[in-house]
């Protein structure tokens, strides 16, 4: 298995966040040939991020998969815990931007899909954390929502959808 290149000087930082958020959706190893103490503060922060920590070694041990590839979006979906009181699963969801970026290196790609099209049926919805920033709680969203993201080019956003109890 290969190690993380996160922190090397070959990738910028929206791929080191890209490279770590899949590798925790695959349920790989978290390997590091390089040193904490030297690699820049935000790498730094990046691999010691608990709750990528987290999913990467979360529980149930199921790999996640690309369950929707949209122009130059992959999206990328993974069971993981905790579930509910009736035992739905909560998912990590990994938004890849992996395009060809020559019309506008520097431009964001903007990416919206219905909850239900990823599979989300919990009526009672699903709280949504920023992975990235685990103190940023996006809010409630319902399977018949449209959920929103922005992604730079090479990048990636990584959320936790967790199911709210069914009373």
């Amino acid at each position: 298995m290969p190690d993380l290149a996160v922190g090397t000087t070959q990738i910028c930082y929206d791929a080191s966040r890209m490279q770590l958020a899949l590798w925790a959706v695959l349920a790989a190893p978290l390997i590091m040939s390089n040193d904490l103490q030297t690699v820049r503060p935000e790498i730094r922060a990046l691999l010691q991020n608990r709750a990528i920590i987290e999913v990467d070694q979360d529980p149930l041990g199921i790999p996640g998969q690309c369950v929707l590839i949209s122009n130059s979006i992959q999206v990328w979906l993974r069971p993981v815990m905790p579930t509910n009181n009736i035992g739905l699963r909560s998912f990590a969801v990994a938004f890849a931007n992996v395009g060809n970026h020559e019309e506008c290196p520097l431009c964001p790609l903007t990416f919206t899909i219905v909850l239900q099209d990823l599979g989300f049926t919990n009526q009672m919805g699903y709280t949504v954390y920023d992975l990235f920033d685990s103190k940023h709680i996006l809010g409630l969203f319902k399977p018949k929502d449209e959920f929103t993201v922005r992604i730079n080019p090479s990048g990636v956003e990584f959320y936790k959808f967790k199911p709210e109890d069914i009373y």
